[in-house]
């Protein structure tokens, strides 16, 4: 996660993804991410948690590509606002048991998703 801006009416959040692989690699199909699913969303301080299906804005282009070992994209992600909260932590969705995923990845634990906090200083 590189950055976080308020657009006016929604949230725009920058991402960095790396291929950290000695593989190449299908970001979709070898990870598990669904882009016709929920598999990013921003929970804010006030409680609530922003979704919106990405297909066919440029996170879903991005995340459709096949990158090289170490290769990587910087895009970013928008979600509508809703409420008077500050973003406070991106959740990014992992399904290790998606029909489409490359079988030759192995996570190591049962859940690979991750949380970001968005609201630490350094």
């Amino acid at each position: 996660m590189q950055k976080v801006e308020d657009l006016g009416r929604q949230w725009g959040v920058t991402i960095e993804v790396r291929n950290g692989t000695s593989k190449r690699l299908s970001t979709t199909a070898a990870t598990g991410i669904d882009i016709y699913s929920e598999e990013l969303s921003l929970s804010t301080t006030d409680g609530n948690t922003l979704t919106n299906s990405s297909a066919g804005d440029a996170w879903s282009l991005a995340i459709r590509q096949a990158l090289p070992p170490g290769g990587g994209f910087v895009v970013r992600k928008e979600f509508g606002k809703r409420g008077e909260g500050q973003p406070q932590k991106l959740v990014f969705i992992l399904d290790p048991k998606a029909r489409s995923r490359d079988t030759a990845l192995r996570y190591t634990v049962a859940d690979p998703s991750f949380r970001v906090r968005l609201d630490c200083q350094r």
